[in-house]
């Protein structure tokens, strides 16, 4: 059945069932075998793109990897062709030797007493920048100063300063002191990691450590995503080729079984009426055959007969990704030592059954072809492209870049030093209600700003002036009461998969009270924003939501579910005030 299904999706096909022999087993054979095809394929006119590699586990993918590499390096590779692969294994970044050497730099940061750390850093640098030293050499990292003094002079002096930085301008001047942009073949692994980097720091927090950690629990699953332009050979497991096509696919190892692997054999949860088991309600049992002759055999087979649907729809993704050729190596029924009921089995059996007296079957190979498998003459599809190709990863040192721009080209003159102080003093007045809790703290929160250089002592007069005004209106009095469980500056996702922060969420039992802070004038928009935290909190079960926009400037507070507009005017109109 599935042979010919094959024959008519497919215009070539081929299927070798391989015998084990004395000195090389069938999987060493097919192995063997891989970089002869694509020679062959190549010589037909197909690019390497145009061929895939399918296999069930990803250390198959491995060891296609380094045998091709192997051939590429020995004496039999052909003049002419070429052996490029691209796999999962190799685009991962936690195999990029620029990576792992920023990766060890900060660690190295975050604990320069930690030996381990500071061995990987040695080794790391040294892979890359000095490959003729001895490992020896390398690894003789027991005195600090001796260590530090083989590593840039720039990373050494700077330590304490480089550990204060933001994490993405870390990593950017680790860049720079390592020359890592100038490495060939980094610059895809070197992007990829700095956009990582930025997406945590965005997301996250901006900690060194705690990036660190992140990474350790999400590095398998970082890889960079390449062009279905680059002309390689893909090698990639049979799931996630669900939905691809290519020209011609190699099924390698066509030989999983049909059951599930006894290392992998999961437990079943069961239940029964006979005695003795029928006090227990449900337990686990390991799935096991000898479960057939008990009291459930039922679960055992119903759990047997997924195992073959999932292993048999596996086996029709990996037949049908080809458009032009198919190539399946497959380990032949006579072999000792093989399991009864594989895919290898089932596709013999297939072939036997419908055409052992076929000329496509050859008994003797035990091969079975179908098709011209000749030249084909591809129509070459020319590609219009603007794009720019980097040739190194560019990273520059903004501190030693910026400079002053006016606010605007009448900056200095006086008629806008009024406006531009409002705008000043509500920006100050918005950050002091965006750190406390409670009014009481308002005193202690001004202080540590003019320590900080936020603000200077005059400004702190004023604004504290400003915020007690605010806090005449009772209703924004009321939301600095001790009373409420306060959470400030709260990450929420939104229904769009935005992401947002709510400036105030005051908790009282089931009621809370969402309040945004604007230093503009009001807006629909602001209101609308404040209506979702609402909508958002109510599904997650508060049975009364409020919420309101308070605008700094003009003292105005909306209440987003009656649409009420309420303004406190300014008492004494001579004062510096945050309207206009």
């Amino acid at each position: 059945m599935y042979v010919k299904k094959l024959r008519a999706m497919s215009r070539d096909l081929r299927i070798k069932f391989l015998k084990d022999e004395d000195e090389i087993k069938w999987k060493d054979q097919a192995l063997n075998a891989i970089p002869g095809y694509l020679e062959e394929l190549q010589e037909m006119g197909a690019s390497l793109k145009d061929i895939a590699i399918l296999v069930r586990r990803n250390d198959e993918g491995q060891q296609i990897v380094a045998e091709i590499l192997q051939y590429k390096n020995s004496g039999h590779a052909k003049a002419g062709c070429r052996y490029e692969v691209v796999s999962n294994e190799s685009l991962r970044l936690d195999g990029a030797s620029s990576v792992n050497l920023l990766l060890a730099a900060m660690r190295y940061l975050l604990n320069p007493e930690d030996g381990v750390a500071r061995a990987q850093l040695g080794y790391e640098f040294a892979k890359l920048h000095e490959p003729e030293r001895s490992l020896k050499d390398v690894f003789a990292v027991s005195n600090q100063t001796i260590f530090e003094n083989n590593l840039p002079p720039a990373f050494t002096r700077e330590k304490t300063f480089l550990k204060k930085l933001p994490l993405f301008e870390l990593t950017e001047t680790l860049v720079s002191i390592f020359k890592l942009g100038d490495i060939k073949g980094e610059l895809a692994y070197l992007i990829t990691f700095q956009n990582l980097v930025l997406d945590f720091y965005s997301r996250e927090k901006n900690d060194l450590g705690a990036f660190l950690e992140w990474w350790e629990d999400n590095k398998a699953k970082k890889s960079i995503q390449v062009s279905g332009e680059v002309d390689a050979v893909q090698i990639l497991t049979i799931h996630k080729s669900k939905g691809l096509q290519f020209k011609y696919v190699i099924v390698p190892f066509c030989a999983w079984g049909l059951d599930h692997d006894n290392w992998q054999a999961p437990n079943l949860w069961v239940t029964t009426q006979e005695e003795p088991f029928n006090g227990l309600g449900y337990f686990p049992v390991k799935y096991v055959s000898t479960l057939k002759d008990t009291f459930f055999a039922d679960y055992y087979e119903e759990e047997q007969t997924r195992s073959y649907l999932d292993n048999l729809n596996l086996l029709y993704v990996a037949l049908t990704r080809a458009e032009h050729g198919l190539i399946v190596m497959a380990p032949h029924p006579d072999n000792k030592g093989g399991r009864k009921e594989t895919v290898a089995q089932l596709l013999y059996n297939s072939i036997q059954h419908s055409y052992a007296t076929s000329e496509s079957w050859n008994p003797q190979e035990s091969e079975f072809t179908s098709g011209e498998w000749s030249l084909h003459s591809f129509k070459k599809v020319s590609v219009s492209s603007d794009s720019i190709s980097l040739s190194n990863y560019a990273s520059f040192l903004w501190r030693d870049k910026i400079v002053i721009k006016q606010q605007s080209s009448n900056f200095f003159e006086s008629k806008d030093e009024a406006k531009f102080e409002k705008i000043s003093f509500g920006i100050h007045i918005h950050t002091v209600l965006s750190r406390i809790a409670y009014s009481h703290q308002i005193p202690e929160t001004l202080d540590q700003m003019v320590r900080e250089g936020f603000i200077t002592s005059d400004q702190k007069d004023i604004v504290s002036h400003q915020l007690n005004e605010l806090l005449t209106n009772p209703q924004v009095a009321s939301w600095f009461d001790p009373s409420w469980d306060v959470r400030t500056e709260i990450p929420i996702l939104l229904p769009s998969g935005s992401e947002s922060r709510i400036d105030r969420l005051m908790l009282k039992g089931r009621k809370a009270v969402v309040v945004d802070f604007k230093t503009g004038i009001p807006s629909k928009a602001d209101q609308k924003q404040v209506r979702d935290y609402v909508d958002i909190l109510r599904k997650m079960n508060f049975a009364d939501v409020e919420g309101y926009v308070l605008y700094i400037r003009t003292k105005e507070v909306v209440s987003v579910l009656q649409g009420k507009v309420r303004s406190i005017k300014v008492r004494d109109e001579n004062q510096l005030g945050l309207g206009f």
